[in-house]
């Protein structure tokens, strides 16, 4: 509202498909990213890339999104994309 109150809009600059090791997600469940079992993980900017061919992943990114987006007047979003998807391997 404050945002809004100065003539500016409010938006969010995000990267979700994203999970970092220092993060509660990567703890909760460390099997939510691309990785090919038995070979080295491939960490770039200090992340690996959500598996979004799992339908939880999928679920809780929708959820938690939706929930975001609708907590707040925002009125743009902006969603980055840095890495490549170097692991393109499911279970």
């Amino acid at each position: 509202e404050d945002v809004n109150e100065a003539g500016c809009r409010f938006g969010l600059w995000f990267e979700p498909e994203m999970i970092s090791e220092d993060s509660n997600l990567f703890r909760k469940h460390r099997d939510w990213y691309f990785h090919v079992p038995g070979r080295p993980r491939q960490v770039g900017r200090n992340q690996m890339v959500l598996d979004l061919s799992r339908k939880d992943v999928r679920d809780y990114l929708f959820d938690t999104l939706s929930n975001i987006l609708r907590g707040a007047n925002i009125e743009y979003i902006k969603w980055d994309m840095n890495r490549p998807l170097t692991e393109v391997y499911s279970l």
